[in-house]
């Protein structure tokens, strides 16, 4: 009898254990699960209407005066137009699309080509920004700078890249492109741009150097501020993963900030103490200060690529809603306060109106 109520009381455990297992197998595809592959476009006519796939992840329609597109028209007409009408229509046809403000002249540009093709996946909104990111910022003001309409789709699941991080381009036929720098040099061949817009030598030498002290320096410095320090880490959890169930939201948080940490140890950052780390950013924000100097733009006269991505990382600092170290510099700084309120103005206009109703 000793024996069966042994056998019996194994049964019971290993029963207990499946059922734990069962539970974390669930947890683990619900957190980590990859995102099926988009809808495919359905064949049609050039004069049947136009079919859409619903949007599968919240987003926002841009839509600028715009340079033509290649790509197929879905109205008949001349090559990079389509008709204001044909665009309000397809804008309705997508679910859960919030459209930002649509400028003067509409008839431009081709809205079929923007959607099926430049899908910009990134982090939410957050602290009146459109983005928490540094990277996204840069991509989708980089896009507004050039006049090429996108739909950005704020990121709700583990990102589909093959470099795991955000920002990436997801294409119609469900592949991906990865890493702003990538994305951004692929649709300027495409569109045919000059990233630099005809600078000399010196003057692209000048952007390089900008773009790696902001992307790989700077930018490890305020990842450290906001993932490490546990007086700014709740903010930034709940600006990333406040959308999440809490229960979600306290397991997903703790897992990627695990892996944050990690990635700053192998960076480096993350082995000096707390001075020194503040030290290597204020030295960044101070030679990003030189730089500008009275200029209106680290580009010059006209805003370009490190523009963008001195916004990106500028525009989170000063938007933090804690007064951090670097925060601080930035804000000591007048000429580094007034570039970042003059590209709002000139790129954001309508997301600030937003935000302000």
């Amino acid at each position: 009898m000793r024996l069966v109520g042994i056998a019996l009381a194994i049964c019971r455990l290993t029963e207990r254990q499946l059922a734990r297992q069962s539970i974390v197998a669930r947890l683990h595809r619900r957190l980590f699960c990859t995102l099926p592959a988009p809808p495919r476009r359905r064949t049609q006519s050039p004069n049947s209407p136009s079919v859409r796939p619903p949007a599968w992840r919240t987003a926002r329609q841009h839509i600028v005066t715009a340079r033509p597109y290649p790509g197929p028209l879905t109205d008949g007409t001349s090559q990079g137009k389509t008709s204001p009408p044909k665009i309000l229509a397809n804008v309705a046809k997508i679910q859960d699309v919030v459209p930002a403000s649509i400028h003067t002249d509409a008839s431009t540009f081709n809205l079929e080509y923007a959607v099926e093709h430049i899908r910009v996946v990134g982090m939410r909104p957050a602290w009146g920004l459109p983005s928490s990111s540094p990277f996204c910022l840069k991509l989708e003001t980089w896009l507004r700078m050039e006049k090429i309409p996108y739909i950005a789709i704020a990121l709700t699941k583990p990102p589909r890249s093959h470099t795991g991080k955000v920002p990436y381009i997801l294409r119609a036929d469900g592949s991906t492109v990865a890493d702003s720098n990538v994305i951004i040099s692929g649709i300027a061949e495409e569109f045919s741009i000059d990233p630099a817009h005809g600078a000399s030598a010196e003057e692209r030498a000048r952007t390089h150097l900008i773009l790696r002290t902001l992307e790989e320096s700077l930018y490890f410095a305020a990842v450290w501020e906001r993932w490490q320090q546990t007086e700014y880490w709740p903010t930034t959890r709940d600006a990333i993963f406040g959308y999440l169930p809490p229960i979600l939201r306290q397991l997903l948080a703790m897992t990627i900030r695990r892996k944050m940490l990690a990635s700053l140890q192998g960076q480096g950052i993350a082995r000096h103490d707390s001075a020194r780390i503040a030290a290597i950013g204020q030295a960044d924000l101070v030679a990003l200060s030189s730089l500008l100097g009275e200029r209106p733009y680290f580009h010059g006269d006209k805003p370009g690529l490190a523009d963008a991505s001195a916004y990106g990382t500028l525009a989170n600092l000063l938007a933090f809603p804690h007064s951090t170290p670097l925060k601080r510099v930035v804000e000591q700084h007048e000429n580094l306060v007034d570039f970042c309120g003059r590209m709002k103005n000139a790129f954001w206009s309508e997301a600030a109106s937003d935000g302000a109703s």
